[in-house]
């Protein structure tokens, strides 16, 4: 269906920006009928390989781009058989492992609190799942409480040690609002199925989103050991979480020397101080204010006051108007002073209902002017009103600084009664069990391969077998799926492209429709085009130099029968009238019917150049010359130019 208009350019004529346009439209024609031929190769072995679908193609004048189909239909994904999963085993310090296996209910206990109605599920996850069979603890309802808590299997005592909270979250109905933490509960004697939202905890890490929240809180209770008082820190700058669907693990690492570090996916997003970053700070001031303290009556703590001895200059009118009228204004020759800016609706109607007696005499509402509209106004004119420049309103007394001024008064320090220093607050309190206290707006949130612990070596091991794993095949997937889309759309626009190549019936709409594909190409391929488009111009450059007519050298002999050439033209022009011989009428038609003897013999290719070929030295004509014998026909010729020059 297509058609090739050949074109015959001479190189020599072509400019170099006519040759790079021709030569990137060729090239752009030539990849856009490869990719057409190859994407009919595809449909056909599609055809090949799919013989329950028959496609007819509808006419081409019943086509309808808005309502085109998907060139490949999605196959409906096929139920995957269960599949056994077999977690890695892990050797190392904790107090908890837990990959949700076969035996998970014997260890989480949902919350009994009548407070709590959502329902937990272990199942496998939504595809991509990533490892066949690897289950995790899911939310499963929307908008409603959840509450479950699992022991460790040991009171999990920090002191002096390096803490490690690591677990996998996946978001597969995202998150709107809501949380998805976990609390490490302090140790105590209540049982885990009956802890609440006021269960004290000792650490809370995990994501948390709803409105401009978006953070992954770490927060820790520290107790003051004179007060006894248990009060929350809280990390200042949190890091974001990862919003989308896919498994994301979060990992939390307290050294014993008060550092923490915070990583999502095992890269580091937050890293500090446990006495430097969190609010309110875990050891309070050494001072503080002396509630006793109170400022003296007579202390001084303005740093400007007005000049008592300032006067108002006698040029400073206080009742002078903030605004005047414009003299300058003049009223525009279109204003109507007799229209009234607002007239009543001529198209409105008094209501059924109106009853005069009761409502009073109807009136029809009222409508801006129609002719106001059109002019610059109507009714009375007023001048507009501009700043009056002699305006200065209100004199005060400039201000300046104050003599007595003592300085800002601040009460004076005494040493904190509370004051206590706690070097190791990374000596947690004791915790006993996990627990997930949650409210959320959506369903679906997944938790998986929680460690809780000391040795973060070992939790990084266990992370790189599982959670690695994993999302590198949910990443697979979905990188599948991207291309998919990317191929179905690019087939779409190849299918609209052939059909606009199809349709175009002039010279004018084909190329329009060439001119859209290069356009399109040129903005997916810039480097492409351009190296093409550069190759093109060095192309260009060579045939120009090889074309380009070599000048000959010339030989001693042209040269020298160039100067004879002049010579014998200057002689002739130099000859006078008289010696010219006469010749009879018979003589001069036997000479020139000897001359067409000799053209008619001799070919005009072989008979030479007269200016190139005679030469004289003055003699008469018939006699030898120096130069060589004159042949009889070119004679003839030079006694035919002497003639024209005399006439």
């Amino acid at each position: 269906r297509s058609r090739v208009w050949r074109v015959n350019i001479s190189t020599e004529d072509m400019r170099p920006s006519t040759f790079c346009l021709l030569f990137l439209l060729a090239f752009t024609l030539w990849h856009h009928s490869v990719d057409a031929h190859q994407g009919h190769d595809h449909h056909h072995e599609h055809d090949d390989h799919d013989h329950d679908h028959d496609f007819e193609p509808e006419p081409e004048d019943e086509y309808d781009h808005q309502q085109e189909e998907p060139l490949e239909e999605e196959e409906p994904p096929q139920k995957r058989p269960p599949v056994k999963y077999n977690a890695p085993e892990l050797a190392g310090d904790f107090v908890l492992i837990e990959t949700f296996d076969d035996t998970w209910s014997s260890r989480w206990m949902p919350s009994k609190n009548s407070k709590y109605t959502g329902k937990w599920e272990v199942k496998e996850g939504d595809e991509p799942v990533g490892i066949p069979g690897d289950k995790g603890l899911t939310v499963g309802n929307a908008a409603k409480h959840h509450g479950i808590a699992a022991p460790f299997t040991k009171i999990l005592d920090n002191t002096g040690k390096d803490l490690v909270v690591q677990y996998e979250v996946r978001l597969q109905n995202l998150l709107d609002c809501g949380g998805a933490y976990m609390k490490l509960l302090t140790a105590s004697n209540e049982k885990v199925e009956d802890f609440h939202d006021k269960t004290p905890y000792t650490i809370m890490f995990g994501p948390d989103k709803c409105g401009v929240t978006n953070k992954v809180h770490f927060i820790f209770r520290h107790k003051n050991p004179k007060t006894g008082v248990v009060e929350e820190k809280h990390l200042k700058n949190p890091p974001s979480i990862k919003s989308d669907k896919l498994s994301h693990l979060y990992t939390l690492v307290v050294k014993k020397d008060n550092s923490f570090e915070i990583f999502i996916d095992q890269d580091s997003v937050r890293k500090g101080s446990l006495l430097k970053d969190f609010d309110p700070p875990v050891n309070p001031p050494e001072t503080i204010d002396d509630p006793t303290d109170h400022k003296p009556d007579d202390w001084v703590d303005e740093k400007e006051i007005r000049d008592v001895d300032a006067t108002k200059p006698d040029d400073w009118d206080e009742d002078a108007p903030r605004e005047i009228e414009d003299a300058d204004a003049e009223k525009p020759e279109d204003w109507l002073d007799d229209e009234p800016e607002y007239v009543s609706d001529p198209d409105a109607k008094m209501p059924e209902d109106w009853d005069e007696e009761e409502d009073g005499s109807w009136e029809a509402p009222k409508i801006a002017n129609p002719k106001c509209e059109a002019a610059s106004g109507c009714g009375e004119w007023k001048r507009p009103t501009i700043r009056n420049p002699k305006y200065k309103g209100k004199w005060s007394a400039p201000m300046i600084p104050n003599p007595a001024y003592k300085g800002e008064w601040k009460p004076k320090q005494i040493p904190n009664p509370d004051y206590f220093n706690d070097p190791h607050p990374a000596n947690f309190a004791p915790m006993d069990s996990v627990a997930f206290e949650l409210w959320t707006m959506n369903d679906g949130i997944a938790f998986d391969n929680i460690l809780i612990g000391h040795d973060a070596k070992a939790a990084q091991k266990f992370a790189k077998e599982t959670w690695k794993v994993k999302k590198a095949a949910q990443d697979s997937v979905e990188k599948a799926k991207e291309g998919k889309s990317k191929k179905t759309v690019e087939d779409h626009r190849k299918a609209d492209e052939k059909l606009q190549l199809e349709n175009a019936r002039t010279l004018q709409e084909k190329a329009v429709a060439y001119g859209k594909i290069a356009q399109r190409y040129v903005k997916q391929n810039p480097v492409l085009v351009i190296g093409t488009s550069f190759a093109g111009i060095i192309v260009l450059v060579i045939l120009t130099f090889l074309r380009s007519p070599a000048k000959p050298p010339k030989s001693k002999e042209s040269s020298s029968r160039a100067k004879r050439t002049a010579a014998a033209r200057a002689d002739e022009s130099a000859e006078e009238p008289e010696s010219e011989p006469e010749e009879t009428a018979a003589g001069t038609g036997a000479a020139e019917g000897e001359d067409k003897a000799q053209d008619t013999a001799v070919p005009d290719d072989s008979v030479p150049d007269n200016d190139n070929q005679l030469t004289t030295d003055g003699d008469t004509e018939g006699e030898g010359q120096k130069g060589g014998q004159v042949p009889e026909g070119a004679r003839k010729r030079r006694g035919k130019n002497r003639k024209d020059t005399l006439a």
